[in-house]
């Protein structure tokens, strides 16, 4: 079953030291998969049609490279939905130059993402979207015959039947469908969602997973972290389904405390503990002086889609040990990419210190001891 994580959010890329430390977390706990897909990376979307230049490129061969000393699987995904003509020779010429070009610097698995743009048929001699898209996906299958090929669809969430249906119809079987469950982000994914989107598709799904992505707060100019474990998936659904891949937070060194846990319920989906998991993940990746402080951090930010009440809201007898937790951290934690991931959230952490002790209001646009705004969340269900 693939098992991994696909760096698909919105907003600044992740670095090259970013990617090759989850690969380690991902090899650790056993996860098999990297897909490389972050949508500001102008080559990937954009500018599609551009090759990358050599430095770039450089960096994904090293990329792939440690990937695959470490046993995990590295996908290149290319994002060309905004402006391809689905029927145009030349386009698709582009189009297989541009992925070749990847292939050669160590990616034998791709992707061919068409999510996040209008639904708009561009080009001749297709009656319908699902008809066009497989169409192209099929002969970019056909003539790079990767080892693994990856379709995000344009309805990659819910169950739009009349272009599931056609698309699960005339693609290739070979092919794997991308869903991310019921909602764009979904708080449970269960045994009949995956039965529903297989009557439709006669097809397991591959889902991408949107956690603990938070994306979608940074562009509404709220800051939010979720810290909380992996929770709200059926155990079930691991026999009916192609896997299962994370979609990280704009944050990478934070990231690995929920993608942890997920790792955790993959390994042994039937005595997973989120609790358990969350501490294990916790004592992995926080240095001892800093692990309490940390703990009381998280205890702030680990509400989530799938449990949306989970966030602590300490009262005035909890603000010094709160202002003890932050100066912690800030002297303590040895992961200085990780500190500076939580620097934003440690001056809100002051900031509500203030507020118990009666001196100050809390920062409106840092989400601390207030309710979790499930109304931001795209397509919450």
């Amino acid at each position: 079953m693939i098992k991994g994580v696909v760096e698909g959010f919105y907003g600044p890329t992740w670095d090259l030291l970013d990617r090759l430390s989850m690969i380690d977390l991902l090899s650790y706990l056993e996860m098999n998969t990297y897909v490389y897909a972050p949508k500001w990376d102008p080559y990937h979307r954009e500018r599609w049609r551009s090759p990358y230049p050599e430095n770039i490129l450089l960096e994904l061969e090293i990329l792939s490279d440690h990937a695959r000393r470490r046993g995990v699987e590295p996908v290149y995904a290319l994002s060309p939905g905004l402006d391809i003509g689905y029927s145009s020779r030349e386009d698709l010429v582009v189009l297989l130059r541009k992925y070749q070009q990847v292939m050669n610097a160590g990616y034998d698995s791709i992707a061919l993402l068409l999510d996040d743009i209008p639904p708009v048929l561009r080009g001749r001699g297709y009656k319908t979207l699902a008809e066009a898209q497989a169409s192209l996906a099929n002969k970019v299958y056909k003539e790079l015959k990767p080892k693994t090929m990856m379709l995000c669809p344009t309805y990659y969430w819910g169950f739009r039947e009349d272009y599931l249906r056609e698309l699960g119809e005339k693609l290739d079987p070979e092919v794997k469908i991308f869903w991310t469950g019921p909602g764009i982000v979904s708080c449970k994914i269960m045994v009949g969602d995956i039965e529903k989107f297989i009557e439709i598709t006669h097809r397991k799904p591959l889902i991408w997973d949107n956690y603990p992505v938070n994306d979608y707060f940074l562009v509404k100019g709220y800051y939010r972290l979720h810290l909380g474990p992996y929770t709200g998936r059926d155990p079930k659904i691991l026999d009916r389904i192609e896997g299962i891949l994370l979609n990280p937070m704009n944050q990478a060194e934070l990231s690995k405390i929920p993608i942890h846990t997920a790792g955790i319920f993959l390994q042994d989906p039937q005595h997973y503990n989120p609790l358990q998991a969350l501490e294990e993940a916790i004592t992995h990746n926080i240095n001892p002086q800093a692990r309490q402080a940390f703990r009381i951090i998280v205890m702030l930010q680990q509400s989530t889609p799938m449990d949306p009440q989970a966030d602590h809201k300490p009262g005035p007898e909890e603000a010094d040990t709160l202002m003890k937790a932050v100066m912690e951290l800030q002297t303590k934690l040895t992961n200085k990419k990780m500190l500076h991931e939580l620097a934003y959230l440690l001056q809100g952490a002051q900031q509500l210190v203030q507020s118990l002790k009666g001196k100050a209001e809390p920062h409106p646009r840092i989400l601390l001891a207030g309710k979790y705004p499930v109304q931001l969340i795209p397509g919450y269900k």
